[in-house]
């Protein structure tokens, strides 16, 4: 297989991730079958389903006379890492058709520090894979002022642009709609909105059907373990930038900028020209401590208040796609919404 234009990352032995060396969308895994030899034959490759425009019909599989789909989604796989269920909470279905992997039910989860203690409590730390690029997530409680400061248009995940005028995305009303109440004190504003999202640009981005963002003012990143705030190098700040050396930048359409780890291809950040002091920060980067006794779950909910809703621009699940491909982007999104819209 010809991956000359792929950087290769050892995630674990025996196992490779290839992710696109320009814009960090990943394409394939390979994993060793056993760990005595590592030539072809002993090499199992997966395709990361985001970056499949189309599939074939498996016609010698159908018995019936049927044209079948290649690809099904069938399970999740290592549930038990989110501590509290992560995604698979949303998608106990697909298509009407049970996933395996999830039992329903996982560890007991604690909420996490309360709202009234010292906010600090509740920053969190991330990372990528290899380390590279490391910061902490404060909570809006930790300095109302900062979170406040930036300026947004109003994010699909909350207003649909497709269906909505500009005039009211555009946000006349400065409405600060990326600061949320406190799990169990809607008067106290202590976490950030967080959501999915199905747009093609974050697909091809990525490589995965679904990405997972949370809207986080720029002041309130610090990063490690430096103990900066972040800072890109734009217009902005006179071209002074401080993102670790491990940082890539792709700019997947005029005015916006994807960042992705160089040596993991973990994706971490996106901003844009026209919000560049709202920042949207990659959740699976996030990284609560877990101990045993206090156990806050891949959902870190008492610092992200997920929208359960909406999936953001999940009109595109199908965008460029054709025949299976887009019937099955469009369905796990349809399953997605349905799943959240019943946790509410």
């Amino acid at each position: 297989m010809q991956t000359a234009l792929l950087t290769a990352y050892t995630s674990s032995p025996g196992t490779k991730r290839y992710f696109c060396s320009t814009c960090g969308c990943h394409i394939f895994r390979s994993r060793q079958k056993t760990t005595t030899t590592a030539d072809d034959a002993n090499t199992g490759w997966e395709v990361a389903t985001g970056v499949i425009a189309n599939e074939w019909s498996n016609h010698a599989a159908a018995s019936d006379g049927d044209n079948h789909p290649v690809l099904e989604y069938v399970r999740h796989d290592h549930v038990d890492d989110t501590h509290d269920g992560g995604l698979a909470k949303w998608l106990p279905t697909v298509g009407g058709k049970p996933m395996g992997g999830y039992p329903g039910a996982t560890r007991p989860v604690a909420d996490g520090p309360e709202h009234n203690v010292d906010p600090s409590t509740r920053t969190v730390s991330a990372a990528c894979h290899c380390g590279a690029v490391q910061f902490d997530v404060r909570p809006p409680d930790m300095d109302p002022a900062a979170s406040r400061q930036p300026h947004s248009g109003i994010a699909d995940l909350l207003v649909p642009f497709a269906a909505t005028d500009p005039a009211i995305t555009a946000n006349p009303g400065d409405v600060k709609w990326w600061l949320r109440p406190a799990k169990d004190d809607p008067s106290q504003t202590s976490r950030w909105l967080a959501g999915t999202c199905a747009c093609r640009s974050c697909r091809l981005a990525t490589g995965f059907e679904i990405q997972t963002w949370a809207f986080v003012p720029r002041v309130c990143i610090v990063l490690q373990p430096d103990g900066n705030v972040l800072a890109f190098g734009n217009d902005n700040n006179k071209g002074k930038g401080n993102t670790p050396p491990a940082l890539a930048a792709y700019q997947s359409k005029p005015g916006v900028e994807r960042n992705f780890c160089n040596r993991c291809g973990a994706t971490v950040f996106w901003h844009d020209i026209w919000r560049p002091d709202l920042i949207d920060i990659s959740v699976g980067l996030l990284r609560p401590k877990t101990d045993g006794s206090t156990n806050r779950g891949s959902r870190i909910e008492d610092l992200l208040d997920w929208c359960t809703t909406r999936v953001s621009f999940v009109e595109e699940a199908a965008r460029n796609r054709h025949g299976q491909t887009a019937v099955r982007g469009a369905s796990l999104m349809d399953s997605l919404e349905e799943g959240m819209k019943k946790s509410c």
